[in-house]
């Protein structure tokens, strides 16, 4: 179906959407931060901003795309090898 959604379609469906994943308080915006933050670490920066619809870098960068556990842990373990990687 290549129709647009409408509104109302919309709203229809996330509403489905959120019943089925039991999650009550997610919202779109929610899931649009989740998005960029899991991808800014398989996609180069440029290619995410497009993607986000974002005009600015910075706008990505600083407001959608958050920080992890993971990115936290695995900037310790560069420093503890000196900026080595796994691999070298």
């Amino acid at each position: 179906n290549d129709k647009p959604y409408t509104e109302r379609k919309y709203l229809i469906t996330w509403d489905r959407i959120i019943k089925v994943l039991d999650i009550p308080d997610a919202t779109a915006h929610r899931f649009r931060h989740s998005f960029v933050t899991r991808m800014k670490s398989v996609l180069d920066t440029k290619t995410l901003q497009t993607i986000s619809g974002h005009s600015q870098y910075s706008t990505t960068m600083n407001i959608y795309a958050h920080t992890t556990d993971s990115d936290l842990d695995t900037a310790r373990r560069l420093m503890n090898n000196k900026g080595q990687t796994e691999k070298e």
